[in-house]
């Protein structure tokens, strides 16, 4: 039987961040490898309104702080994370 840390370690995890430079966002990857800020209302991943952000993060991992795996599937479900031709990816 594996412990709680391994099973934690072990299973796939919605790939979404807080930022203290965006409060008002998460930060979330997206399954094409992108890096996405998504504004921190209901559907807004749906909606278009995630704005893609490569460049501030893709060079910066140390600014991106991993939510809690069952707060980011929130968020997921929350900004219909999971609808699209992108969706969030996991990891």
């Amino acid at each position: 039987m594996l412990s709680l840390q391994e099973q934690t370690r072990s299973t796939p995890r919605p790939k979404v961040y807080s930022v203290d430079e965006l409060p008002d966002c998460w930060v979330a990857e997206g399954t094409d490898g992108g890096m996405y800020a998504v504004p921190k209302q209901p559907g807004s991943w749906m909606r278009y309104e995630a704005v893609r952000c490569d460049d501030d993060f893709k060079g910066h991992p140390e600014k991106l702080q991993p939510l809690p795996c069952d707060e980011a599937r929130s968020v997921v479900w929350f900004v219909y994370g999971d609808v699209g031709r992108v969706v969030i990816a996991e990891g």
